[in-house]
């Protein structure tokens, strides 16, 4: 174990330590230094492409479903989900999920451009694959060493979307940002507004199977209720919930409006190599000014 003595390091004593130990010091780090240069360098540029959301849920309608939910709780009908509340909450939390970002990459069959897309040819508007991974002519994947498939597997399909996707919400306007990072401008601007789209149309066939369910569940409730003022509030019921069905089926936007479409990047968002190349040299330094001292430190322990 290594004591500090009670006798400070002098700036002097550690530059003296690095002289003696120059190409100790200079040759590692020249060579990790070109190295991340090189890397940096030889990385493609990446584009993100953003949309700014908000919810389409209106005032009106929220009045409406609280005196729906009056009308069915005197009629011992329970609407779940049709209450007007904001759905743009929970279609939040299913962008976000698993199940979701892996069903959307599957059926939109963008695994290619996830795991063997290596970069953008500006001129021709072509992604650059790996070859090693993704055979492009015959749209097939390469196989492993041990002969299986490179195709991503489902947790890897989720991290490779994850690692380049972003949503977020203000909590106090309740406005949406939701972005995708791709080596191509065209195809984040695609995978964002997929995105969006498929959530609108999840939520709106989630909404349409249990209008359906609702009403199927209120004309049964009608044929065998006697009170003529219980069957009125169920036929108001049948009415208004047809209302939703209409509405879901003929509002595109069903969940989410529009702000700021999403459009194809024309400057990059990233590497940012500059910042790169200049904290890779700082760390460099601060890495051989520690170890200069710690030798230093050793040095007089023995001594």
């Amino acid at each position: 174990m290594i004591e500090i003595s009670q006798k400070g390091i002098s700036l002097t004593e550690i530059f003296k330590q690095f002289k003696r130990k120059f190409y100790y010091f200079v040759i590692p780090s020249l060579i990790i230094f070109i190295s991340i240069v090189i890397y940096v360098f030889n990385k493609s540029d990446e584009f993100k492409s953003e949309v700014v959301l908000i919810s389409a849920s209106s005032n009106g309608n929220l009045k409406l479903s609280g005196q729906l939910g009056g009308l069915a709780a005197l009629a011992g009908v329970n609407l779940g989900s049709m209450n007007g509340s904001d759905k743009s909450l929970i279609a939040i939390e299913t962008l976000k999920s698993k199940k979701f970002i892996v069903d959307f990459v599957r059926k939109h069959n963008i695994e290619p451009e996830l795991k063997a897309a290596i970069g953008w040819d500006r001129k021709s508007n072509k992604l650059i694959f790996n070859k090693n991974v993704y055979d492009t002519e015959k749209n097939i994947w390469r196989n492993k060493e041990d002969g299986t498939s490179k195709k991503p597997s489902f947790d890897e399909i989720y991290e490779l979307f994850e690692s380049r996707y972003s949503i977020s919400q203000d909590k106090t306007t309740g406005i949406v940002k939701l972005s995708f990072i791709h080596y191509s401008p065209h195809v984040a601007k695609k995978v964002v507004e997929l995105v969006v789209n498929d959530i609108n149309n999840l939520i709106r066939e989630k909404d349409t199977e249990e209008y359906k369910a609702s009403i199927g569940y209120l004309n049964e409730k009608t044929k065998i209720e006697k009170n003529e003022e219980l069957a009125k509030l169920l036929y108001n019921l049948i009415e208004e919930q047809n209302k939703n069905l209409m509405l879901a089926n003929i509002k595109s936007n069903y969940v989410f409006e529009t702000i700021d479409p999403a459009v194809a990047a024309d400057k990059k968002f990233g590497p940012k190599r500059f910042i790169l190349v200049i904290s890779s040299l700082i760390s460099i330094i601060i890495l051989n000014l520690m170890i200069s001292v710690f030798l230093l430190l050793n040095n007089r322990n023995k001594s």
